[in-house]
């Protein structure tokens, strides 16, 4: 097997991403919208319904009038009337004929002019182009000014030919829906405008040497509560595009604009997504930036080198407050400070039986959904002796290399070199298990650390690049969050930041393979773990998984001499580090304890690899899943495997089609392990068949046999339509 770390690459090549309001990487599927039915017929100009048609029983004109001496005269008056009225709507008849002609070059003109600056002006919002999009949208309110001038003659008519016909009306409310999308992407383009600059304000507020120029009696949330303003504005207007959008009658529409209509239709549905997303959200966004009361966070700093459950081992912390945007009182702690002074006993959960009869704070991040993890650390801080917080955030020591790439090298104290993206792990651990430092204060190394840390970061220029190193981390579960506040909660949720845990839906199958270091070695990022999940369907639409899990070791003596060459740098002579130093950063055995979370109510069959004794079955009540817990240990350079099948909790029904489909999440923390599936019928000649499958990259490579093979970089979504 090659030790060569196999890693998908999802990050972002422009740095200028704007900030996913609407909530997450990991957004509800939606149904698929079905593309706008085109006529075939390309006619050279719009076919326009005459409402006098002889042949339309209830169209035209009906006089009944009584035939008596003494009406005569009102009679004849009528006649007269009759006369010059259809005179007139046949003379009006002619003119809308001939200009009907133009109709097609007027709207595809200036109409379409009109719905193409809109696309242009949205696709700058996307790239956080505001003087562009506003320029573009400017220009399609102009574009909807001149058709509308343009087309005076039918949005003027007040006949009885414009009432009846749908032309008018709908030429009216294409004008009319552009014009509000229009001016709703103005609004929209200033509300990003102000949001976006969020970040670099907050940034700004907490640069010491700050060049952003901010008023001073204008803090964060003032800013904010503009560009929400300017959001609900864009709201009303969005949505009158929407009604008025709906009164079109797409039957007289020339075909180019049927596209774009529908297309438009479907923009509008998703901007009024987004902005009502953001008028729900907005008191939450207040809340977590300090708007009335100053909010106090707890920040785990976990070492994902340790895998637990949520990421890593809790090995430091820090408190935080934020106040209108600015960063105040934050303080670095060492877990042990805290855990050491606690004298009570705490019974921990029956997992964690295995290595601890006594649980702290540092291992209370004991469950993959951070819902859980996040409220336990709070209690078991808050239970210790430490303040009531607010909300809890959880940063993976990977994520440190991300933003050291941004800050480049940091002088730390008198260290002889500067700390950097690839020396930091192997530095910092060699110092803090070293204890050179001090044995009283090991870990002073961080408390000296992070305030340089924070200064190099916290700059204007590195804005747009925290933020995308922001939202990959989140997308990677290498961070996530709790709050107490509901609202914030409900919004961290919408963010896809809270690691949830899904809860299935009816016939879904699901995998999560969650991995709990012990012993204390820091072996994890050096493991390299492979999925191999196969599902066989019988006859009868009953399901059969078996998942294979293989753990590689790949310590070596080339890493070994890389390591020698960094600690040479930082002055410490590589021939005098203590051999358990070497150890715990990755020399050691890599011991583990494994849950594989499945369906609730799978039945396991069959173990290979290890004695079936050896593996459990359990029930998670807060996830609402099975679970089989085990052990794996992987000495250096070599590889452990399990194999494990066992019966899903319900049947496919193949009369005549149903679907086999399965989620699969990752661990937080973990760099993703290698993930292959395949599902197949038992039987090839019973005439059960793949017929569709996402995503798109599986492939069928038998008649009766579905693959897939990716990266658990993030979480995954399969299935597989089967039928006869």
């Amino acid at each position: 097997m090659s030790n060569k770390k196999k890693t998908e690459n999802i990050s972002m090549e422009n740095t200028d991403e704007p900030i996913n309001l609407s909530g997450n990487p990991f957004q509800k599927e939606k149904k698929k919208k079905s593309p706008p039915k085109l006529n075939k017929q390309d006619p050279s100009y719009s076919k326009i319904k005459d409402i006098y048609d002889d042949t339309s029983p209830g169209t035209g004109i009906y006089l009944k009038v009584k035939q008596q001496k003494y009406y005569k005269l009102v009679s004849n008056f009528l006649k007269i009337v009759v006369a010059g009225f259809l005179i007139l709507l046949l003379i009006n008849s002619i003119n809308i004929y001939k200009r009907s002609i133009e109709v097609e070059k007027n709207i595809k003109g200036a109409a379409y002019e009109g719905y193409s600056k809109l696309l242009e002006g949205s696709k700058s919002t996307t790239k956080v182009q505001f003087i562009e999009a506003k320029t573009a949208f400017g220009k399609a309110i102009e574009s909807f000014n001149e058709a509308e001038n343009s087309l005076w003659f039918i949005l003027e008519d007040e006949t009885i030919y414009a009432h009846k016909s749908s032309l008018s009306s709908s030429v009216k409310a294409v004008l009319n829906s552009g014009k509000s999308f229009a001016q709703a992407g103005e609004y929209f383009t200033e509300a990003l405008e102000e949001l976006n600059k969020i970040p670099l304000y907050f940034v700004s507020k907490n640069e010491e040497k700050s060049t952003t120029v901010i008023k001073e009696h204008e803090d964060i949330t003032t800013i904010l509560k503009s560009g929400i303003e300017k959001a609900g504005l864009a709201l009303i207007e969005t949505k009158a595009a929407r009604n008025e959008i709906e009164k079109i009658n797409q039957e007289i529409l020339p075909q180019e604009i049927k596209g774009k209509l529908s297309y438009a239709k479907e923009k509008i549905d998703q901007l009024i997504e987004v902005l009502e997303s953001i008028e729900l959200h907005f008191p939450a966004i207040l809340n977590l930036l300090g708007d009335k009361t100053p909010h106090r966070y707890l920040v785990l700093l976990q070492n994902n080198a340790e895998i637990r459950p949520s990421g890593g081992f809790i090995g430091s912390f820090v408190y935080l407050d934020i106040n209108k945007g600015l960063i105040e009182n934050l303080k670095v702690e060492d877990v042990y400070s805290i855990d050491d002074k606690y004298k009570e006993v705490i019974q921990p959960p029956e997992d964690l039986l295995r290595f601890t009869s006594n649980w702290r704070f540092r291992d209370s991040n004991y469950s993959p959904d951070f819902f859980f993890t996040g409220k336990k650390a709070a209690e078991m801080l808050e239970k210790e002796g430490g303040p009531q917080v607010d909300t809890v955030i959880a940063l993976n020591q990977s994520l440190l290399k991300d933003f050291l790439e941004i800050t480049g090298p940091i002088q730390v104290g008198e260290l002889q070199n500067k700390i950097a993206a690839d020396n930091y792990d192997v530095i910092m651990t060699y110092i803090i298990e070293g204890k050179i430092w001090g044995k009283q204060d090991p870990k002073h190394v961080l408390k000296v650390m992070v305030p340089e840390f924070k200064k190099e970061l916290l700059k204007t220029e590195n804005v747009s690049k925290i933020m995308s190193s922001l939202y990959k981390a989140v997308q990677q579960k290498m961070i996530m969050a709790y709050s107490k506040d509901s609202e914030v909660q409900a919004f961290l949720d919408t963010l896809g930041v809270t690691g949830r845990i899904k809860q299935l839906e009816e016939k879904e199958d699901f995998l999560s393979v969650v991995n709990m270091s012990v012993g204390g070695n820091k072996t994890d990022l050096l493991v390299e773990e492979n999925l191999t999940h196969k599902t066989t369907i019988d006859n009868s639409g009953a399901l059969i998984d078996e998942l294979t899990i293989s753990r590689t070791h790949t310590f070596d003596k080339n890493l070994q001499n890389k390591w020698n060459k960094i600690w040479d740098s930082f002055g410490f002579d590589h021939r005098v580090v203590p051999g358990y130093i070497v150890d715990i950063l990755g020399r050691g055995t890599n011991v583990v304890l494994t849950k594989i979370y499945v369906p609730e109510g799978s039945q396991l069959l069959e173990v290979k690899g290890v004695d079936k004794s050896s593996v459990e079955v359990k029930y998670d009540k807060e996830l609402n899943k099975t679970y089989f817990y085990t052990r794996f240990s992987v000495p250096p350079k070599n590889t452990v495997s399990i194999t494990l099948k066992y019966r899903l909790p319900f049947t496919l029904d193949f009369s005549p089609l149903d679907t086999y489909k399965i989620e699969v999440q990752k661990q937080p923390g973990s760099l993703g392990s290698m993930f292959t599936k395949t599902v197949e019928t038992a039987d090839p000649s019973n005439g059960i068949k793949p017929y569709m499958y996402y995503p798109e990259d599986a492939y069928i490579n038998d008649e009766n046999k579905v693959s897939y093979a990716t990266n658990l970089v993030y979480d995954r979504y399969f299935s597989v339509i089967f039928g006869k």
